[in-house]
């Protein structure tokens, strides 16, 4: 399997918008962005998202059955006052299950990392539902220490869900 990680440009538009939705639809708990309202934007937006700031692809070209071959992905937004410059945040960091096991993870938070210290960032966050284990440990794994838990953070389909704070000193 050969998977190249790059950073989203125009033309992934469809695939991009197909596999933030999949995410949100297959795993509620995992996100605070909610599926019914991202279904609802308009392309335009949705553009806007990924011009915005950067988001890095898995791109699998054998994968015929999703467009573009985006079979994972993970976006990052720096603070956006100068109160808050110093740092980014991690997001939407997703693989389809069919390409997991692989590294694809690692490899796309990674890619966030590198982007972050070629911006002179000092730290890079991300939250992730602490039952999600699998993602805790992809996180640890690329230097990640958690630095808080928010009780409740998500609430999705009547479950509450605790969700760990994790940081990155760069």
């Amino acid at each position: 399997m050969t998977i190249a990680i790059r950073r989203g440009v125009d033309t992934d538009l469809e695939g991009f918008r197909e596999l933030r939705l999949q995410a949100l639809h297959d795993y509620p708990e995992a996100y605070s962005a909610d599926y019914e309202a991202y279904l609802q934007w308009p392309l335009s937006q949705w553009q806007e998202r990924l011009c915005a700031n950067p988001i890095y692809f898995a791109v699998d070209e054998a994968a015929t059955d999703v467009k573009g071959g985006l079979v994972g992905m993970a976006g990052i937004f720096p603070g956006n006052t100068s109160k808050i410059k110093h740092r980014a945040t991690i997001w939407g960091v997703y693989v389809r299950p069919t390409h997991r096991g692989h590294g694809l993870a690692r490899q796309l938070v990674l890619a966030c990392v590198d982007w972050a210290q070629q911006q002179s960032l000092r730290l890079v966050t991300l939250s992730a539902v602490t039952s999600n284990v699998a993602a805790m440990n992809c996180y640890k794994r690329c230097g990640f220490t958690i630095c808080g838990v928010e009780p409740d953070g998500i609430y999705t389909h009547g479950v509450y869900y605790d969700e760990f704070t994790m940081i990155k000193w760069l």
